[in-house]
């Protein structure tokens, strides 16, 4: 599951640069994140958003990577709860 939920990064960013906008006053088909940095300034090329959507999926993939070591993904009572079962099985099978 792990693996899946970083593959959706890359997936995603590249949906929202790719998906092209349908309003009747956009003609070029571009997507609407070309359409508006091209309107805030002329110095937005084709090659300057692809490197900013790579830009940003990288910094969402290390942004994941963190939370991944700083959220665990089982709760505490749980890892308890596995490290007693281990125990008792340990003493079962030294008792037989």
């Amino acid at each position: 599951m792990e693996m899946i939920s970083f593959l959706t990064i890359p997936v995603n960013t590249a949906i929202i640069y790719f998906t092209g906008n349908s309003r009747p006053d956009n003609l070029s088909g571009e997507s609407p994140l070309t359409v508006y940095l091209k309107k805030r300034s002329d110095s937005w090329s084709q090659a300057n958003i692809i490197l900013l959507v790579v830009c940003i999926e990288h910094a969402l993939i290390l942004i994941k990577i963190g939370f991944v070591f700083l959220i665990n993904d089982t709760p505490a009572l749980v890892l308890a709860a596995e490290r007693l079962r281990t125990k008792v099985e340990e003493l079962a099978d030294r008792s037989l």
